[in-house]
């Protein structure tokens, strides 16, 4: 299943609608796929979320958590590879 970065934020929004899916999802054992786009804004957004929660070192926090999803033995990292034709 390939997420996209509001469901990844989800995970960190413990309030969220949706949180508790989307907890399961990430830490059960199901294959998820990710783009650079989704971990880049995953990043910016998580310290936003952060930021707005209070927290001085948000910037860190953003960083372990894209880290933290990296880590994921089940969650693969997904690009566009790019042909060069003569």
């Amino acid at each position: 299943m390939i997420v996209d970065t509001g469901v990844l934020i989800e995970y960190i929004n413990e309030a969220g609608k949706y949180h508790e899916k989307v907890r399961k999802l990430i830490e059960s054992s199901s294959s998820l796929f990710v783009t650079p786009i989704t971990l880049s804004e995953a990043l910016y957004v998580s310290y936003r979320v952060y930021r707005e929660a209070g927290l001085n070192n948000a910037n860190d926090y953003a960083k372990e958590f894209v880290e933290w999803l990296l880590s994921k033995q089940r969650l693969f990292y997904i690009y566009e590879a790019r042909h060069h034709h003569p």
